[in-house]
């Protein structure tokens, strides 16, 4: 009986080893090179002097929404 329970704890290792670690790591690495942010961007920007919508003429920040 106690054989039996081996052989399974090693099926669930193997199985651990096999697909679900790998998995995880993927997902992790996906998050790190994609990034976890919200996709929009923030820039920051100045006007000329002609467009100017206060006296300094900026630095503006505008947040920049990807499709």
């Amino acid at each position: 009986m106690g054989s039996s329970r081996t052989s399974i704890t090693m099926i669930e290792l193997l199985l651990w080893w096999v697909f679900l670690i790998p998995m995880m790591l993927l997902c992790i690495a996906y998050l790190l090179l994609m990034g976890w942010s919200n996709p929009a961007k923030i820039v920051r920007v100045y006007s000329a002097d002609t467009n100017r919508i206060d006296e300094t003429g900026g630095p503006y920040e505008v947040e920049i929404e990807s499709d």
